[in-house]
C-alpha cells in the first residue's frame, strides 16, 4: 500500500511539474505573434551598431511604396505580404524570424537587392503581424508556405530567377523545404543563422533557461503532433541532403540564441553547391549586417552565379 501511495505522488509531482508546465510552454511556443511596435529593433542591443544603416535601407525600401499582397495557404490560412516591385525578372522571397517581422530583418539585405534590381517580395509568416493563423509554427507549417510563395511569384509576378532568403525560423523553414524548390525558377537558397530542427532549438532554449529539456520536450512534441499534425523533430539537414538549389549560408560566430554548430551541421548536409560566411561579430539576427562590405559582395558574386547558370 505504501509503494502505492508513492507512486501516485511520483504521477502527481511529474504531471504538475513536468506534464503542465511542458503543455503551458507549448501553448506559447506555437501562440500567435502580437503585432511588433514601429521601432521594435530600438530597444534590442544586438541592433544598436547598426541601427542607422537599418534605418536608411528602411526608409529607401518605404520610398519604394511597397504595396500589400495575399495568397492563401494550403489548410486555407491567409497570408500576406509586402512588394515592392524591381526593375528586372528577378524576386527575392524574404522569410523572418519568430517573433519578428521584415522591417526588423531585412531592411539591408532589402536595399541591397532592390538595388541590385531584384523586386522584394516581404512575407508575413503564419500567426504574425500582416498575415492570419491562430499559431506560428516554428518553421514547421511555414515551409509548405514559403513553397507558396516561391509559386505566387513565378506564376503572378512573372520572375524567372528566384531567391529565397531565410533568417532564424525562416532559415529553417526554407532548409527544410530545399528539396521541393523548383530549379526552374528558384536560382538559390539563402541560409542566415538557422537552426536544424525546432527540437534541438527548444532543447538550447531550455538550456538557457534551466529547464528540464528532455522531459518536457516530449509532451511538447505530442502538443505539436496533436495540434498541428508535425514533428518537432524534423529536420532541415534531411532536406538540405536532397537539395539541388545552390544555398549560401550565413552564421555569425558570436551567435548565442542559435549556436554557430547548427549552422555548420546545415552546411555540412547540403548536398548541392553551397558557400557559408561566418562573420567574426554580429549576434543573432545581424549576422549580416556585421559581415559588411565583404559579405554582400560575396552574397551578390554567389547570386549573380546561381542566375548565370540557370541560363546555361
Amino acid at each position: 500500500m505504501i509503494a502505492l501511495y508513492i507512486a501516485a505522488a511520483a504521477v502527481l509531482l511529474y504531471a504538475v511539474f513536468i506534464v503542465g508546465p511542458a503543455f503551458t510552454a507549448a501553448h506559447f511556443i506555437f501562440a500567435k505573434m502580437a503585432p511588433l511596435g514601429s521601432d521594435g529593433s530600438k530597444d534590442d542591443p544586438r541592433f544598436t551598431p547598426y541601427l542607422g544603416e537599418m534605418i536608411a535601407a528602411y526608409n529607401f525600401i518605404e520610398s519604394k511604396n511597397p504595396r500589400r499582397v495575399e495568397i492563401t495557404a494550403r489548410d486555407g490560412t491567409r497570408l500576406g505580404a509586402d512588394l515592392v516591385v524591381g526593375t528586372s525578372d528577378r524576386v527575392v522571397v524574404f522569410c523572418h524570424g519568430y517573433r519578428a517581422s521584415p522591417k526588423i530583418n531585412f531592411p539591408i539585405q532589402g536595399r541591397m537587392m532592390a538595388e541590385n534590381g531584384y523586386s522584394l517580395l516581404f512575407i508575413r509568416q503564419r500567426g504574425h503581424d500582416g498575415s492570419g493563423g491562430k499559431n506560428s509554427t516554428l518553421g514547421l507549417l511555414e515551409g509548405d508556405d514559403i513553397i507558396k510563395w516561391t509559386e505566387y511569384a513565378r506564376e503572378t509576378l512573372g520572375a524567372k530567377k528566384i531567391v529565397v532568403y531565410g533568417l532564424s525560423m525562416g532559415a529553417f523553414a526554407v532548409s527544410s523545404v530545399a528539396d521541393r524548390f523548383d530549379p526552374e525558377s528558384v536560382t538559390a537558397l539563402v541560409v542566415d543563422s538557422g537552426y536544424s530542427s525546432p527540437k534541438k532549438q527548444l532543447m538550447t532554449e531550455c538550456g538557457r533557461r534551466r529547464l528540464p529539456g528532455s522531459l518536457m520536450m516530449p509532451w511538447i512534441g505530442l502538443y505539436a503532433k496533436a495540434k498541428f499534425g508535425v514533428s518537432i523533430r524534423k529536420s532541415a539537414p534531411d532536406a538540405l541532403r536532397r537539395a539541388s538549389v545552390p544555398v549560401f549560408f550565413i552564421h555569425g560566430k558570436e551567435d548565442r540564441t542559435v549556436p554557430l554548430s547548427e549552422g555548420t551541421e546545415n552546411f555540412g548536409a547540403c548536398a548541392s553547391e553551397k558557400e557559408m560566411a561566418v562573420p567574426e561579430t554580429g549576434q543573432h539576427g545581424v549576422a549580416f549586417p556585421a559581415g559588411g562590405a565583404e559579405l554582400k559582395e560575396k552574397l551578390l558574386s554567389f547570386l549573380d552565379k546561381a542566375n548565370s547558370r540557370q541560363e546555361l
